[in-house]
C-alpha cells in the first residue's frame, strides 16, 4: 500500500510512513525503499487513484479500495475455475457451483478479503494453466505466450510459484505432436 500511496503522490517508490518498519530498507540518499513485490504494488495504483475520485482524499477508503484489488482478484481466479470446468464438459450450472467452492473452500475466500497477496499470485497461475490448455487443444501458439505472461506474473507475485509452469508446460503437451515439437512448446 505504501509504495502505492507513493506512486500515486510522489511518482516514485519511497515508503515515507515512518510507523513502516517491515520490508523497509534504507537506499539511495537515505530514503527507505522495500524489496516487496512489484504485481501488488502496482495493483494498488488503480485503486487508489480510483478511491480518490470517489470523494476527497482519505487514508480510510484508500484501504478500502486497495483491499479491494484482492476481491477483484479473487473473482478472476473464479472466472479462471468456470473456464476451466467448462472446458472439461460440466454444464454451466455445475461449473460455477465448482468454481464457487474453489474459493468458498480454500484459503482463497480468506485471502480474497484480505490484503495477502497470495490471491494474486494464485489466480495468475491457474489461469495460466487454463491458457495452456486452451492453447494446446486449439493449437495456436499465441496462448503459449499469454501463459507465459501469466506465469512471469505468478512468479513476480512470488518466486516458489515458478514450479506451477511445470503444470502449464503439461497442460500445453500434445501426444500427438513430435518430441522435438512437443520440448519445443514445454520449453
Amino acid at each position: 500500500f505504501e509504495v502505492a500511496r507513493s506512486l500515486v503522490d510522489h511518482g516514485d517508490s519511497v515508503v515515507r510512513n515512518g510507523d513502516v518498519g517491515f520490508d523497509v530498507f534504507p537506499g539511495r540518499d537515505g530514503k527507505l525503499y522495500t524489496y516487496y513485490r512489484f504485481p501488488q504494488s502496482v495493483l494498488g495504483v488503480p485503486a487508489i487513484v480510483a478511491a480518490d475520485a470517489t470523494g476527497p482524499v482519505r487514508e480510510e477508503r484508500r484501504h478500502f479500495y486497495f483491499v479491494l484489488t484482492s476481491a477483484a482478484a479473487a473473482a478472476l481466479l473464479a472466472l479462471a475455475y468456470a473456464t476451466w470446468f467448462r472446458s472439461r464438459g460440466l454444464s454451466e450450472r455445475l461449473a460455477v457451483l465448482w468454481a464457487g467452492a474453489g474459493i468458498l473452500c480454500t484459503p482463497s475466500w480468506f485471502y480474497g478479503t484480505s490484503t495477502f497477496d497470495d490471491i494474486l499470485g494464485t489466480a495468475a497461475v491457474v489461469a495460466a494453466v487454463v491458457v495452456a490448455d486452451a492453447a494446446r487443444r486449439s493449437g495456436r501458439w499465441m496462448g503459449t505466450g499469454w501463459a507465459a505472461l501469466l506465469l512471469g506474473l505468478a512468479f513476480n507475485c512470488k518466486q516458489p510459484l515458478a514450479l506451477f509452469g511445470l503444470g502449464a508446460a503439461g497442460a500445453l503437451d500434445d501426444p500427438g505432436r513430435g518430441a522435438r515439437q512437443r520440448l519445443l512448446r514445454a520449453g
